[in-house]
């Protein structure tokens, strides 16, 4: 087994050529790294993504990670699944055909960090060891790029072929009414229902705490690496462009891993996002509840080590101030179509 030791930066996005990690004076190695990256992450986060572009120039395999930034490093695909997030680690590695670039990145295969010892900031450097089937050595820098503009720079947006908000037990989303100019589309399904969660603070809130404004609500988990962060730095955008007319909206962020999502761990997690997102949480028998009834899937996926990530659906749910499903906004929706959808939904 080969090693390659890279210094990655933390980043939201691939970095541009103009940002190709440099290679110190070294044998060349058997496989050639670029553009070493990881996203940065939020407090309280307790996974980062980090992304690199391999070449073989033989057949190999990427076999193992690891960092002394990290309690340890595991390699990953992601997908998305008629608006579900699906993550799986590779246990058998990722293979590097030769002479063929295999990019890891966003939304596809990467390198996940577990238990970051400390918070990825911007400027910081992240090592790695990369470990190959019978690959080279050499050891190569990269640089960080500005997380807010990489996130919502073109090379991070990705053509989602998504129109359902989730993946339903019973009916799709494709059963809601088309919107028209007499204002926002009311939905066939019925989507929303009686739940009894805790707050950020512990206190009981029921379906009733959000009657009388109209709501946004997503469900997620605070060791979600990409999706969560990514849908809750896009609210935050999201509320700051709507202006005053955000101040009449519900945010809400429910926890689907409540085993990991206390009320503190979700206080310390969302403070890192617009405050009027609220956080909800509670035992697993009340979230499941609560998911059932808003038609959410979710699926613990057991991991080598006895670790585990959740599938989930990734769409951002919209209600009435009556409680009454009006539409989803679909992951990474384009900022305009978002805000013109909130508009439309305070406006009634």
């Amino acid at each position: 087994m080969k090693t390659l030791t890279l210094i990655a930066a933390c980043a939201a996005a691939p970095l541009s050529a103009g940002m190709a990690s440099s290679a110190v004076a070294a044998p060349a190695p058997k496989v050639a790294a670029s553009d070493a990256w990881c996203r940065p992450t939020v407090a309280g986060a307790m996974a980062a993504g980090c992304y690199v572009t391999l070449t073989a120039k033989g057949d190999d395999r990427l076999v193992a990670v690891e960092s002394p930034a990290a309690g340890r490093g595991e390699i990953h695909t992601m997908s998305m699944d008629g608006g579900v997030m699906r993550m799986r680690q590779l246990t058998d590695g990722l293979a590097l055909p030769a002479g063929k670039t295999v990019a890891l990145k966003p939304g596809a295969d990467h390198i996940m960090l577990i238990a970051p010892k400390t918070q990825l900031k911007e400027g910081a450097k992240v090592p790695m060891t990369l470990k190959f089937k019978t690959g080279g050595a050499g050891d190569r820098r990269g640089r960080r790029q500005d997380a807010a503009h990489a996130r919502h720079g073109p090379l991070m947006r990705r053509a989602l072929a998504i129109t359902a908000a989730a993946l339903l037990a019973a009916a799709p989303l494709a059963a809601c009414d088309r919107q028209d100019a007499a204002g926002p589309a009311r939905s066939l399904v019925k989507i929303g229902g009686p739940f009894n969660l805790v707050d950020m603070n512990g206190k009981p809130v029921t379906e009733t705490s959000l009657l009388g404004k109209p709501t946004a609500i997503f469900f997620g988990f605070t060791y979600c690496p990409e999706v969560c962060p990514t849908t809750l730095t896009d609210l935050t955008v999201w509320l700051k462009m709507l202006g005053p007319d955000a101040d009449k909206l519900n945010v809400v962020f429910v926890s689907v891993d409540p085993e990991r999502d206390t009320p503190e761990q979700m206080r310390l997690y969302l403070s890192n996002f617009d405050p009027r997102i609220q956080g909800f949480t509670g035992t697993p028998d009340a979230v499941a509840k609560a998911a059932k009834a808003y038609r959410v899937y979710y699926q613990k996926v057991p991991q080598e080590g006895g670790g585990y990530t959740i599938d989930h659906s990734s769409s951002v749910y919209l209600f009435d101030a009556n409680g009454q499903f009006v539409a989803p906004i679909a992951y990474q929706s384009p900022p305009d179509r978002a805000v013109h959808q909130l508009k439309a939904l305070v406006a009634g």
